[in-house]
């Protein structure tokens, strides 16, 4: 009986060691990668062509404030910078590319559930302000640099962390899920184009440096 009541002693102190302590502060260092590529399959009814797609690549830099308001609740701001070179169309047998350059400010929450002993999960919603220049071919050798901005939301629902020591931790984040519009300013005709996207994905990865003080 003693055994039992000791055993449940330890596992309610457990419960109420879940994650970090309000007041608690970070800043962090992230880096992060997303690959992707197309294959297509076209028949016309009688012989099929296989027709490969250059890979879409996506990475950045973040630098990120954090701050535990809660026990469990973490509120952050994240400011960032990414590259992106998608491939557009085919003309005579070159891929053009539309390359992206950004910069980023991000405020978000988290909430940490301890898994075990210095390991944690830390699923985070948050907002995305970004602002940045595409560049297009309109002909194999004639480029046009047209500027956008973009608002949008995201969920990392599948956000790990593990602390190393009392001041350091190592955070990865795999797979998110954003909706995102965007206004580009084509020329100086005056013209906008809107864009509304959803994203799902599982082969995006994010990993950062984290110093607690």
């Amino acid at each position: 009986m003693k055994k039992l009541a000791l055993l449940i002693l330890v596992v309610l102190l457990s419960l109420g060691a879940i994650a970090q302590d309000r007041g608690e502060k970070f800043v962090d260092f992230a880096g992060y990668s997303w690959f992707g590529n197309t294959k297509s399959k076209a028949s016309n009814g009688q012989q099929y062509a296989t027709s490969n797609v250059p890979s879409n690549i996506y990475y950045g830099l973040e630098t990120s404030f954090g701050y535990f308001v809660a026990k469990r609740f973490l509120l952050g701001l994240g400011v960032g910078v990414g590259y992106s070179k998608v491939p557009d169309r085919q003309e005579n047998s070159e891929w053009l590319f539309v390359k992206t350059s950004a910069i980023w400010l991000k405020p978000y929450l988290s909430y940490y559930v301890k898994l075990a002993d210095k390991f944690y999960y830390k699923p985070e919603v948050g907002v995305a302000f970004e602002m940045g220049n595409s560049k297009y071919h309109e002909t194999q050798y004639l480029t046009e640099k047209y500027p956008y901005k973009s608002l949008g939301f995201y969920v990392n629902y599948f956000a790990l962390e593990y602390r190393v020591s009392q001041h350091f931790a190592i955070d990865a984040t795999v797979g998110q899920l954003n909706r995102s519009q965007s206004k580009m300013d084509i020329g100086t005709s005056g013209t906008t184009v809107t864009t509304k996207q959803w994203h799902f994905d599982f082969n995006s990865c994010e990993v950062a440096a984290k110093i607690y003080f």
